[in-house]
């Protein structure tokens, strides 16, 4: 069934991350106190490597809580709403801290086992201010060996300041934090919490992609002409591969048919059109025409060739797609992150637009 194949694609094999998996375990076993920043871009595998780190944490005897922001924020402080319930199990709270915390546990009075008030409120800041020292003095409280894990807080900005002090809190028990971010969304956030140790990610090389690709297709997935299409179409890309297998099953309609199907040229999955998106939303839209021109003309950014095209535009669409992970610069050239991206900006763009960013691009190479 679908379903049954989903799952081998979705439960695919660990692959690629032994050194990073390697020291994230260790701080695990050292007894101490660490904070670790894992980034990378979406689809990297920074939420396969946490898996791997919460089953060794919970093996060796830790208490793992967990905490995940979401696209747009959430509801207040949401990285911690599910982290808060684990502290208060431990803990004995005063009228007061059960007070200020029951706006982000609505169900603290049956963890308590008591009623519990809301406290007058106060001034924002202030307020922010004495929920931080609260959740701070939670963790404080806490006695047992204990890995925090927070997912994406590159989507939790009221959290940060809070994230900023756990990291220099003294504890009498070992508090291992590990947080991730997409470098694509933030690529600014080491800066800020530049007392964590950052682990980046970088994308799957060819003999990792060929073990995974192993993983979930057995003998089909050795196949090379496989495994260099998977490389075109996804250039390491964990979450690409899957998400370009499961196209490939669709079209086959079974996963072992796979290496029966004759390969496209180009294959674009829902879940790269989805990414292609999202990233030129967060593109001011003045800059979208010469984004789109751009990647017209090719992966690599000609620059002559597109402000000839654009009539002498400004550069700032430039440094906004840095920022937005729609362009890269890489060993001294500049270029669109991933052929894929480029290809979906392309899908996204009206007909009518296309044909004349065509005709504007072509009169440019012949004029230069």
């Amino acid at each position: 069934t679908i379903t049954i194949r989903e799952s081998f694609l979705n439960a695919a094999k660990f692959v690629g991350r032994q050194r990073e998996l390697h020291l994230l375990t260790n701080a695990l076993e050292a007894g101490n106190r660490s904070s670790w920043l894992v980034g990378g871009e979406a689809g990297v595998g920074k939420s396969r490597l946490l898996e791997e780190v919460r089953i060794a944490a919970l093996v060796n005897g830790l208490t793992v809580v967990r905490g995940q922001a979401v696209e747009g924020g959430g509801l207040p402080y949401q990285l911690l709403r599910s982290v808060l319930p684990m502290l208060i199990l431990g803990c004995d709270l005063s009228p007061l801290e059960a007070g200020v915390i029951l706006p982000l546990v609505p169900e603290i009075a049956r963890l308590l086992e008591r009623e519990v008030e809301r406290v007058p409120e106060l001034d924002p800041k202030e307020a922010g201010e004495r929920l931080k020292h609260i959740i701070l003095d939670l963790f404080r409280r806490q006695n047992k060996p204990m890995l925090l894990v927070l997912e994406d807080i590159h989507w939790a900005e009221d959290t940060l300041h809070i994230l900023e002090a756990l990291i220099n809190v003294q504890t009498n028990f070992p508090l291992v934090t590990i947080a991730t971010y997409r470098s694509d969304d933030a690529p600014h956030l080491p800066k800020r919490l530049n007392a964590m140790r950052i682990i980046p990610l970088e994308r799957l090389v060819a003999a990792e992609v060929e073990t995974l690709s192993a993983s979930m297709l057995e003998k089909t997935g050795r196949d090379p002409q496989l495994i260099n299409f998977l490389l075109k179409q996804t250039e390491g890309n964990a979450f690409f591969i899957v998400d370009i297998l499961q196209t490939l099953a669709d079209y086959a309609g079974r996963l072992d048919a796979i290496g029966l199907l004759t390969l496209p040229e180009s294959l674009l999955s829902k879940g790269v059109l989805a990414i292609a998106e999202r990233r030129l939303e967060r593109i001011p839209e003045t800059h979208h025409v010469n984004i789109r021109l751009a990647a017209v003309i090719g992966r690599e950014i000609d620059l002559e060739l597109v402000q000839f095209a654009t009539g002498g535009a400004n550069q700032d669409w430039i440094d906004h797609g840095l920022e937005g992970a729609i362009l890269e610069a890489s060993e001294g050239r500049l270029r669109f992150s991933h052929d894929r991206i480029r290809e979906g900006i392309l899908h996204y763009t009206d007909a009518v637009l296309l044909r004349e960013l065509h005709e504007r691009a072509a009169h440019a190479i012949e004029m230069i």
